[in-house]
């Protein structure tokens, strides 16, 4: 607990909680008065990793007209000592199987987040006939205890699935096992359950809802993006999935007929896809203990993120997960996680379905110049002028990535004036030769006008047009998607744009003391830093193949 908060004298606590209660009572009116339309309203505002239609509480007999949980109901009922009611019968069912096997839910319950367009998420419970020290949840105080026994994790496959042996022995389910992890042995291990009608997961896997990710997009409504980046890493994110489909799927459904008994309308294409994304969405990395380990924690999931989210987890194989508010909460509050810090934008979109609105440090675009270089003109690049090329789809290309601050690095025009001029080219060269410096401002030039184009080509369009080309009308949510993923990258374009010509502006001028390109170089350098650290920092770096696939948006630029 904080210090601040155990150092309260007992007086302090009573005024709080009064005011808490007062603040309570006062708005109660306000959420009785809030209607389908403020809803729709904030529909496209928040972020979720799942959505469903938002339910109408006077359906439910467990929730009355204000969204309070009915004091009637008892703990046999529900919980074990509290009046917690969720807005769906299969998320209580949920709620049953874990506290009837030993765990906790208390003060919490699973409902329609408000202005989130249908999307569910964790609050802090809402009750009629509360006394005075319910008012409000302290830090350190436990909501949720899930026994380790209920994770879906390797270690929990291996010991109660029917498919464990095969998990453990079978060829092609060890050549993805065995090479990228146990996410697929997790993923596996929920294709096969969620179609089995007594699986011991089945409270779970019922509760689950559908995954929000562009991958389950067609062309079509992935054009609304209008990136190539994005198009491309869902279309190789559906491929590798569909693969990994026929790899294991089809062959089991070959080799263990009577375990995979309908391979056509149950463990289809379109089953596995939803198990990978919920797995890829939804697992809690439980690294702490196992540096391998991951799993998905039944119930905890429906937190939605949020940056540096005050949260206080703990979790031990031989007991169980732990989850501690890290803040005080009043009745009705939100309780978020984080899904972690340190991801890309394109990472969170297609794991999640959305990128925080919270932060944009996550948010960069890559330069892509191709370079037809034979092998032994590749390693002279790279040991003779000092430029290092990268793949991608196939090809020799030259990048460069610039962050939410639009600065292009420099070493980007260095590299393809050393490219051009066949000689190594730094900022002090640039600024001495005028042949080199002419190829550097080439470079630069060529750039503005692929960034203009691309500029112009954003700005004109249209992501509000029909997702199917037939006239449907789009999803809320999934324009809500796509209208904040085109404003994080054409915000970049718009300042890369500007800097571009700032830069060549200063250029022009050869007086004594204009800015040179080594002034140039230094003041990108820096500019640049924040983008290099946050890469770093989330373990994908600027420096590999793999950083232009993290990218949001692309622009081709010919040298």
């Amino acid at each position: 607990m904080p210090t601040q908060v155990a150092k309260l004298v007992p007086s302090l606590i009573c005024v709080v909680a009064v005011a808490l209660v007062h603040l309570r009572e006062t708005s109660v009116q306000k959420d009785t008065d809030v209607s389908a339309a403020s809803h729709a309203k904030h529909a496209t505002q928040t972020q979720l990793h799942e959505t469903k239609p938002v339910q109408n509480h006077e359906q439910s007999p467990e929730i009355d007209s204000n969204g309070y949980a009915d004091p009637q109901i008892r703990s046999s009922d529900i919980t074990q000592e509290n009046h917690d009611v969720d807005d769906d019968l299969a998320v209580n069912e949920l709620r049953q199987w874990i506290v009837s096997h030993g765990g906790i839910v208390r003060r919490v319950s699973a409902q329609t987040a408000d202005g989130a367009g249908g999307g569910r998420g964790l609050f802090v419970t809402k009750m009629k006939q509360e006394l005075l020290e319910d008012a409000f949840v302290l830090p350190g105080e436990l909501l949720i205890s899930v026994p380790s026994s209920l994770w879906l994790s390797t270690r929990t496959a291996l010991e109660r699935s029917r498919i464990a042996a095969i998990l453990q022995s079978d060829d092609a389910v060890r050549a993805y096992t065995g090479t990228e992890g146990n996410l697929w042995t997790i993923i596996f291990t929920l294709e096969y359950e969620r179609h089995q009608t007594d699986s011991f997961w089945g409270s779970y896997i019922r509760a689950l809802p559908q995954p929000t990710s562009p991958v389950l997009w067609t062309k079509d409504e992935l054009a609304r993006f209008g990136s190539d980046a994005i198009s491309v890493e869902v279309q190789e994110l559906q491929d590798h999935i569909e693969t990994v489909y026929n790899d294991v799927i089809g062959h089991l459904c070959v080799a263990y007929p009577a375990l995979y008994n309908d391979c056509t309308t149950q463990h289809s294409l379109a089953s596995f896809t939803w198990s990978a994304l919920t797995v890829w969405g939804r697992a809690f990395d439980l690294g702490q203990y196992n540096s391998t380990e991951t799993g998905l924690m039944p119930y905890m999931d429906f937190a939605n993120h949020r940056h540096e989210a005050p949260t206080n987890t703990s979790w031990d194989y031989a007991s169980s997960f732990d989850f501690e508010a890290g803040v005080a909460y009043v009745p009705g509050d939100e309780i978020f996680i984080s899904y972690g810090d340190g991801k890309s934008s394109m990472t969170y979109l297609l794991n999640y379905g959305f990128i925080p609105t919270e932060t944009h440090f996550g948010d960069y675009i890559t330069l892509l110049a191709p370079v037809d270089l034979s092998a032994a003109a590749m390693d002279e690049a790279r040991d003779a002028y000092g430029v290092t090329l990268r793949t991608y789809q196939n090809r020799n290309v030259l990048a460069a990535h610039v962050g939410v601050d639009g600065v292009l690095p420099t070493l980007f025009a260095l590299n393809a004036a050393a490219l051009s001029q066949h000689t190594r080219v730094n900022a002090s060269v640039v600024d001495t030769d005028p042949q080199v410096r002419g190829a550097w401002v080439h470079a630069m030039e060529a750039v503005r006008g692929a960034v203009r184009a691309a500029v112009e080509q954003a700005s004109a369009f249209d992501h509000h047009r029909d997702m199917d080309g037939n006239g449907a009308t789009p999803d809320a949510y999934d324009t809500w998607v796509v209208a904040s993923t085109r404003e994080r990258f054409t915000a970049i374009l718009h300042r890369l744009a500007d800097h571009i010509d700032q830069t060549l502006s200063s250029m022009d001028h050869s007086g004594q003391g204009q800015p040179t390109a080594t002034d140039a170089h230094r003041s990108t350098s820096a500019d640049s830093d924040s983008i290099v650290r946050h890469m770093h920092d989330s373990h994908v770096l600027l420096d590999s193949d793999l950083a232009i696939r993290e990218a949001l948006y692309h622009v081709h630029v010919t040298l």
